[in-house]
């Protein structure tokens, strides 16, 4: 039997065989579900954001990326498009030894828009006071295939657990408007912030994402970066975990749903991890005195989204 194509909302497809994960309450998400809520999630925040005051940063504008499982690339096999999953592509196939590592990972590095977080000193500068200064969020899916072997990659659906590893990224200090005008430091601060359903169990993989993130956002600033030793600080925060073994992925999905609608300046707050897990918290516990399962609804909700999309016609 063939499984029919349903939906292609911005080049995230949806099959029947997804749709039915979504119906089903007892069934794991595949990267395929997961690409589809991540995109529509990355829709709906462009139309919501808005610029905000911070302090005494000034005006700060807030981007944020979500990154899908699945990104068209071309990796040179037969000069055709492959679809692949991103952090799986960059943990098993931008391998450092490879002649095109530098190349692909400049790819991503661009794809991303992280170029603004690495201007040069004398950039820095120059920049006018008054421009707006820049924070991103990355919202990665983490699949606990992403700390496996080469050869992992190669089996589709692989892996067994979901989690959601949060990115952010500050312009470099001097940049900024400062209350220290002499402090020269024109790199960009990264922080890492790991939320695990099941106590921990993709650390290890988080952290290996993160320092090939890390690799690729300093990838224009060292002639022989690939070498350089990267030492990601992953902050493993205390997150709702999942009653079953089945609901990472939907946890994954309302996790970054909650933490995206929060402000710039719960962000840049120093506090920012208790924060976020008060917020996670509340997200999925807040409703249990009404006897609501947030992540069923939420399942229920996104199956709903697509059956909409499909009816209006997008597909």
């Amino acid at each position: 039997m063939s499984d029919k194509l349903l939906l292609n909302f911005h080049d995230a497809v949806i099959y029947e065989s997804d749709l039915f994960l979504l119906d089903c309450p007892t069934a794991w998400l595949n990267d395929a579900c997961i690409h589809f809520q991540m995109t529509r999630l990355q829709h709906r925040n462009r139309k919501d954001r808005s610029d905000r005051e911070v302090g005494g940063h000034g005006i700060v504008q807030l981007e944020d990326l979500f990154l899908d499982p699945y990104v068209q690339m071309n990796v040179g096999l037969l000069h055709s498009c492959l679809w692949l999953a991103v952090i799986s592509y960059l943990m098993h196939q931008c391998d450092e030894n490879d002649d095109d590592f530098v190349d692909e990972s400049f790819n991503l590095y661009q794809a991303w828009d992280l170029i603004k977080f690495n201007l040069s000193a004398t950039e820095s500068i120059t920049a006018s006071p008054s421009t707006k200064k820049l924070f991103k969020r990355v919202f990665v899916p983490i699949n606990d295939q992403f700390n496996g072997s080469r050869e992992t990659f190669t089996r589709p659906g692989g892996g067994s657990h979901w989690s959601l590893l949060l990115w952010t990224i500050m312009e470099p200090v001097s940049q900024m408007v400062t209350s220290s005008p002499n402090r020269d430091d024109t790199s960009a601060t990264s922080c890492f912030f790991h939320f695990d359903s099941s106590s921990g169990y993709n650390s290890r993989a988080a952290v290996a994402v993160a320092q090939k993130l890390l690799k690729v956002l300093h990838c224009n600033l060292e002639s022989n970066y690939g070498a350089m030793p990267v030492d990601a600080n992953v902050k493993e925060c205390k997150t709702p975990l999942q009653s079953n073994g089945y609901d990472c992925g939907v946890c994954v999905l309302g996790f970054t749903e909650a933490l995206s609608y929060l402000s710039i300046d719960t962000c840049m707050s120093q506090f920012c991890q208790e924060r976020y897990e008060a917020t996670l918290h509340e997200y999925a516990c807040g409703l249990s005195d009404k006897k609501c399962d947030v992540f069923a609804s939420l399942r229920k909700q996104i199956g709903d989204d697509i059956r909409e999309l499909i009816s209006s016609g997008i597909s």
